[in-house]
């Protein structure tokens, strides 16, 4: 049941962003051409900017994904909204932490030459997937420790009420 639930919010989740993604990548269609002509697929400057363009997203998912590690560990009755609000006051860490990594390492992977060799391909893939294993190390860390967080504020008030 808990893989169940877990493919059933990284659905949900991948739906719900692609929300979010639609109103950007229609706003970046319009604008980096008009900014650039034809030639706007070859420069580096373009992937910079476009990439910024995604900045929201990255926040956004920052703060949603810790419905995913609460899943895995069986926790259930959690929610995209309970994410949000776990995650308020430090916003701001997930989003270097879950956010900003990724974003810099697709930047950097970007302005290198892989071409279509199969080495190349095989070189990104392996910077990939160790930039991923990083990722769910750090969403899973991040998750125990506001988890824990929670937790400690609760027994406090608890503590505080019977007092």
């Amino acid at each position: 049941m808990r893989e169940t639930r877990f493919l059933g919010w990284s659905i949900a989740l991948a739906v719900r962003l692609l929300v979010v993604i639609l109103p950007v990548l229609l706003i970046e269609i319009a604008v980096i051409p008009r900014m650039w002509g034809a030639s706007f697929e070859t420069s580096y400057l373009v992937i910079l900017i476009s990439s910024f363009f995604y900045l929201p997203i990255a926040y956004v998912f920052s703060r949603w994904a810790m419905v995913l590690p609460a899943t895995a560990i069986d926790q259930t009755h959690k929610s995209i909204g309970w994410s949000w609000h776990m995650t308020k006051g430090h916003s701001l860490q997930l989003f270097i932490l879950i956010g900003i990594i990724p974003f810099t390492t697709d930047i950097l992977l970007s302005l290198l030459p892989f071409g279509t060799s199969i080495v190349g391909q095989l070189c990104y893939e392996v910077i990939w997937l160790i930039v991923g294993a990083i990722e769910i190390c750090l969403l899973s860390l991040s998750f125990g420790m506001l988890n824990e967080w929670a937790s400690g504020d609760t027994k406090n008030t608890e503590e505080q009420t019977q007092a």
